[in-house]
């Protein structure tokens, strides 16, 4: 599996791309890096993500790693997290992420398609310059 994290919009929307088989010990590592991204931003800036998982082969749903108590009070710590989208047809995945929703503090959203995720982003971050995005990560 690879995975890699751009910004879409700097410093305002982070795009997370993942391919392959997905094991539990790299998702782990993807969501290490995705506190870096919140944790060295403008603490004042909200930091929207598209987490790009259409390519994903395999999904490890039983051999999920966990983060440690400490990984798990750094992320609650992290102020600036902003809409989280996730792209996935994977129903398994969307109704997993329906849960997350219901007992996170974060505000999660799934969509099928890329343009359905940044449409969505769009209508919730109208104040950003969408112009500015990259488009070809998209």
């Amino acid at each position: 599996m690879t995975y890699s994290y751009e910004w879409l919009i700097e410093p305002h929307v982070l795009y997370c791309a993942f391919k392959g088989d997905l094991n539990g010990d790299e998702l782990l590592d993807a969501s290490r890096d995705a506190i870096t991204y919140y944790r060295d931003g403008d603490a004042s800036v909200k930091i929207h993500s598209i987490i790009d998982a259409r390519e994903v082969q395999s999904y490890p749903f039983f051999n999920w790693k966990m983060p440690s108590t400490k990984e798990s009070q750094q992320f609650r710590q992290v102020k600036n997290v902003g809409w989280i989208v996730l792209v996935t047809r994977n129903k398994a995945i969307i109704n997993l992420s329906k849960i997350v929703r219901g007992v996170s503090r974060v505000q999660f959203h799934t969509t099928d398609t890329l343009e359905a995720a940044v449409d969505f982003l769009h209508s919730k971050t109208a104040h950003l310059d969408w112009k500015t995005a990259r488009q070809q990560l998209l």
